[in-house]
């Protein structure tokens, strides 16, 4: 009898000696595995980056916030049609090579939206084409989808 519980005993510990190291090895492979997944972003069709550039430009360029005038929006990934007519406000995309062939100094707007699951942060920046990797001005906004509409608020941010 007492060798019979013995051989159980010996039995049973190897396998929960197992089960425990089988788990600890399932547990750290799936930490891993969730550190290195990328969250599941939301697909922005044009209508949607259009909506929301549009939101963010008339944000900034309101009557009476800023001086009026002409203004550049750097045009990478942005479409002409995307950018709202504002009264006042002369908007004009620009390309990078314009930006670096200018004699003049140029400051120009550039709009970055990165999706996210719920909502999609746009940040914009405001460089001079003289210092071009320091930008002068940086403002955040928070996008998320209400109905088929954009509701934007905006982050916060700062300049000089």
């Amino acid at each position: 009898m007492w060798l019979r519980s013995q051989t159980k005993m010996k039995y049973s510990n190897r396998h929960y000696l197992r089960s425990v190291v089988l788990l600890t090895v399932l547990l750290c492979f799936a930490n891993i595995v969730a550190r290195g997944a990328n969250p599941r972003r939301m697909k922005l069709s044009d209508h949607d980056r259009a909506s929301i550039v549009g939101s963010v430009v008339r944000n900034i360029f309101k009557s009476g916030s800023t001086y009026e005038g002409k203004y550049f929006v750097l045009g990478d990934n942005l479409r002409p049609k995307w950018i709202p007519r504002v009264a006042g406000y002369d908007l004009a995309l620009i390309t990078r090579k314009e930006i670096e062939s200018s004699k003049a100094s140029l400051n120009y707007y550039v709009l970055w939206l990165r999706p996210l699951k719920n909502s999609v942060h746009v940040t914009v920046r405001l460089y001079d084409s003289q210092t071009g990797t320091f930008p002068h001005v940086i403002v955040f906004y928070s996008y998320q989808r209400a109905g088929h509409k954009w509701r934007g608020r905006p982050l916060g941010g700062g300049g000089d």
